[in-house]
């Protein structure tokens, strides 16, 4: 006998609250939950792109005290036990990349259960999974679940405009982090 399984969670229709957003990041954690990474010559990793320039304009605009990155697994997957008491004893945090639609669900995924543990999120996501992003959050009960949306590049090459695309989202990008500040 054949099971067919969808992965798509059970939806209950109840809306979540949001986690209570800090005034501001200075002199806070900032944690970097990456699904992805980016791989180094020698086979180990370091952040992808777009996390890697969110560490830079957080240290540069934020004034936060400490970036806290860590490289899940499998980018499809939850975030383990141990990435996720890292993350929860963080003021805020990004996660992402919704980038193919395993990741987005791993992604929105452990964004959803940080905010039911009261670390407010930021989801960074490809323009073209936005629709999926947010079909998973509402089923999760988080229809509000923050995204930062960017255009899928052209090319597939996100290295070089990663900074400028991040700078050019700073603002949006802490004002979902601390409901404005």
């Amino acid at each position: 006998m054949i099971e067919v399984v969808l992965p798509v969670p059970r939806r209950d229709d109840a809306v979540r609250p949001l986690a209570r957003r800090p005034a501001t990041l200075r002199g806070g954690r900032l944690g970097l939950l990456d699904g992805w990474g980016d791989r180094r010559p020698d086979g180990s990793f370091t952040m992808y792109p777009l996390m890697a320039a969110v560490d830079r304009v957080a240290a540069a605009r934020w004034a936060v005290a400490e970036v806290v990155w860590r490289k899940k697994d499998r980018a499809g997957s939850p975030a383990s036990a141990a990435q996720l008491a890292v993350m929860a004893g963080c003021t805020a945090v990004v996660t992402g990349i919704c980038l193919s639609g395993g990741c987005t669900a791993g992604a929105v995924g452990d964004a959803a259960e940080l905010e039911r543990r009261g670390v407010p999120t930021v989801t960074l996501c490809q323009d073209n999974f936005v629709r999926l992003a947010v079909a998973y959050a509402t089923a999760l009960g988080y229809p509000d679940l923050p995204l930062l949306v960017y255009p899928a590049p052209v090319g597939g090459n996100l290295a070089e405009g990663a900074t400028a695309l991040v700078e050019d989202r700073a603002e949006v990008l802490v004002s979902a982090l601390t409901g404005g500040g």
